[in-house]
């Protein structure tokens, strides 16, 4: 990669009023290749439930402010609702500084504060924060439960602030008992067409509304985040150097000729029929089933998704969220084997829609890279020169061809979708029932320069 000789031109509409002045403000969290994300511990509520985002000292790799420019001048408009929250925020060097003292102390092993392990390749536990930024980015924390653990304690200090004690109550929503949870583990699907019924204009309405709420306002309005789900996209259109009919997708075919280099042993498609059992290696979600029409596909796809290692982030019942009693006064745990027997229907269902971010994905992976199949050669032409990495950095439009955008459509291959489940309890009729609200998000959509 290269960096842009004016880098001193790039500008930013706002000038950003977050700073942080206290390294003991910032908490480890985990780390890539090319960044260090922490969690932010401090008194400032601005900050909370964010990540905080440190650029790694990488030669010739772009500074924070590019990173943030080309997100907000390239991929905000194409992704308007549905990128994850991201905002710039001052660091002085001397916390960068101390940061980077505690990352050779703790030598990134699994001896965190809460003991939260890395849970990352080692490989990419090495480098140093650069000291020579003066930027961070806030990202939202897409973990379930974070919203609900900062208003509780949010909650525990206004109530020692206002010098009031004992008394038990929820924070708003219904705490009525639910007598029988077998309800709840019946197909999902039916218990929705059911309270559609006898209450369809009061469902739209909470729907509606649920859908224009942040997380913080679903939190306070008695929602509860249960589960994210968390994938990289990838190819989600077939390469144009593809035969007519063929199935097997960009990523697929690379991974199977990668499984195959590494244990020589073969291994079945994600797109492939039959021939339960002989897998050697647990298959990968295929991205063209995820995208396709065929509900049959679809639910392959979410099925691989789902079973990955690390795919499906749960809240933790052993936190706070125990003793909360907005889903009932069992607390979390059934609404959770809820959505262990209906996780699969609902995210079919949701990832059929044509308006899913999903299939907007595919749609701008056609658009910016559609024209570049496998077999390309890596011609000067497929190359950024240095004016029009000067540009990109700048967050101005890019001058490739419609089709030859390959920055760009690598961008959106690589990014991450995260999906957060969100339950609320209903009455239904005589019984207890469930909503359930999706939101689904884009983040990772750093700029790919080469």
């Amino acid at each position: 990669m290269l960096r842009a000789q004016n880098a001193a031109a790039v500008t930013i509409d706002e000038e950003p009023k977050l700073f942080i002045t206290d390294p003991s403000d910032l908490e480890y969290f985990t780390e890539g290749a090319a960044n260090v994300l922490y969690r932010y511990t401090g008194k400032d509520g601005q900050f909370k439930p964010h990540l905080i985002r440190l650029r790694k000292n990488i030669p010739n790799f772009p500074t924070t402010l590019q990173l943030y420019t080309h997100l907000h001048k390239v991929f905000v408009p194409l992704l308007p609702n549905s990128i994850v929250d991201t905002k710039l925020v001052q660091i002085s060097p001397d916390v960068l500084r101390a940061l980077n003292i505690r990352l050779q102390q703790h030598d990134r092993g699994p001896a965190f504060p809460d003991g939260l392990p890395p849970n990352i390749g080692t490989g990419k536990r090495k480098g140093k924060l650069d000291e020579t930024e003066k930027w961070g980015l806030m990202v939202e924390d897409m973990t379930p439960g974070i919203y609900q653990k900062y208003n509780i304690a949010n909650a525990a200090l206004e109530k020692n602030r206002r010098g009031k004690s004992g008394g038990g109550g929820g924070s708003g929503g219904s705490t009525d008992a639910f007598s029988s949870f077998s309800l709840l583990k019946e197909s999902l699907k039916q218990q929705q067409q059911s309270c559609q019924e006898k209450k369809r204009d009061e469902d739209f309405e909470n729907e509606f509304t649920a859908s224009s709420m942040d997380a913080r306002a679903l939190t306070k309005a008695g929602w509860r985040d249960l589960l994210t789900v968390e994938f990289k996209p990838k190819y989600l259109v077939q390469s144009p150097d593809a035969p007519k009919d063929w199935k097997l997708c960009r990523t697929c075919a690379f991974r199977s000729m990668r499984s195959r280099s590494m244990s020589g042993r073969s291994t079945t498609s994600a797109t492939s029929e039959g021939e339960e059992g002989r897998h050697f290696i647990p298959p990968d979600y295929c991205p063209l089933d995820l995208v396709s029409t065929d509900p049959n596909r679809v639910t392959r796809a979410v099925e691989a998704i789902v079973n990955r290692e690390d795919g499906v982030l749960v809240v933790d019942e052993a936190e706070i969220l125990v003793t909360d009693t907005a889903l009932g006064e069992d607390g979390i745990s059934p609404w959770l084997d809820t959505l262990d027997t209906s996780i699969i229907d609902l995210l079919r269902s949701y990832f059929s829609d044509p308006a899913c971010v999903t299939h907007v994905l595919a749609d701008l992976q056609a658009h910016f890279g559609g024209k570049v199949g496998v077999l390309a050669p890596p011609t000067p032409t497929l190359e950024v020169s240095a004016e029009e990495l000067s540009r990109m950095l700048a967050g101005h439009p890019t001058t490739a061809k419609i089709g030859e955008d390959i920055c760009t459509a690598m961008s959106l291959r690589d990014c991450t979708v995260y999906v957060r489940i969100w339950v609320k309890a209903k009455s239904c009729g005589g019984g207890n029932g469930i909503d359930v609200h999706i939101e689904c998000k884009v983040g990772d959509l750093d700029m790919k320069t080469g």
